[in-house]
């Protein structure tokens, strides 16, 4: 049984991949920053309330460590917090790793690091272009696990470029938010109707990937974006959460801009992420959903 540490378990990937990996049998402790999250408490996650920016509440001792704790721009209040915990404290906190013995490390980076995407495909090579502070301070991130993972024998480290992470109590991208919308009967506006989405991953999958690779045996640093497979068309996966919510389609659509990109997940796979289609995916985001709101038998 190995002991994880993870960061950011207040938030939505960070608790819902802490309780995961409990519930898979792995000793993990978890750190948070507002109140204390009961369900992982009750699943027998070691919940430690502290900050990122403060390395005596980590654990001294673990085995590998999942980094999701980040300030993200939608609560960036202060403006020197993408530097101060988004670079300053994930180099801190590497540091400390190496000392607790950790050697793995996933760290959740973002498709921010490529910043203003006209690629029609994003790979793991496509070239960043007017990266805005939040990417900036992603790339940091990864620049600094790579030092990291090289910097001693046996370590490996895993960069995940994300997309938009869905489930019950995901926010911040376009799904989550249109969504939310569509489950609350609100009117809905989107653009590019006929161009290609894959810009998704289910948490619980997500969770498992990483479950997985750390179990595995990985070496080195690999940085990479992670998606659904087979894209499907933006008006095909609103259509999808509409009759998840029992409502009828009704999106006005602005056609008159450029036409998007898609993502390609094939490194992730080849790592053995189990990508699900784009439309497996939003469906089950959609019976989330669903189910959260009471709706359906």
């Amino acid at each position: 049984m190995s002991h994880v540490f993870v960061t950011g378990a207040g938030g939505f990937i960070g608790g819902v991949v802490a309780g995961a990996l409990a519930a898979a049998g792995d000793r993990v402790s978890a750190l948070h920053r507002g109140p204390a999250p009961a369900a992982l408490a009750a699943a027998g996650v070691n919940v430690i309330q502290g900050d990122l920016r403060d390395p005596k509440a980590f654990p001294e001792r673990y085995d590998a460590l999942i980094h999701a704790g980040a300030v993200i721009p939608a609560r960036n209040i202060a403006g020197n917090d993408f530097a101060a915990v988004n670079i300053s404290a994930t180099k801190a906190l590497l540091s400390q790793a190496g000392a607790a013995g950790a050697e793995r490390v996933i760290f959740c980076s973002s498709m921010s690091v490529y910043g203003q995407v006209t690629a029609p495909v994003v790979t793991v090579d496509t070239p960043p272009r007017e990266v805005d502070d939040y990417g900036r301070s992603k790339q940091a991130g990864e620049a600094a696990l790579a030092a990291w993972t090289a910097a001693a024998a046996g370590r490996a480290g895993l960069s995940l470029r994300l997309p938009g992470i869905v489930g019950v109590g995901s926010h911040h991208n376009f799904l989550s938010d249109v969504a939310a919308r569509i489950f609350d009967g609100a009117p809905v506006a989107a653009r590019n109707s006929t161009g290609f989405f894959n810009n998704i991953v289910h948490v619980d999958d997500l969770a498992g990937f990483m479950g997985d690779w750390l179990t595995g045996e990985p070496a080195g640093h690999v940085a990479l974006p992670i998606a659904a497979r087979t894209p499907i068309p933006i008006k095909e996966v609103l259509e999808i959460l509409f009759a998840a919510a029992d409502r009828p389609f009704n999106v006005a659509f602005d056609d008159s801009g450029a036409g998007g990109f898609t993502i390609d997940p094939t490194p992730a796979m080849a790592l053995g992420f189990s990508a699900p289609t784009a439309a497996a995916s939003v469906t089950k985001f959609g019976a989330d959903l669903a189910r959260a709101r009471g709706l359906g038998g």
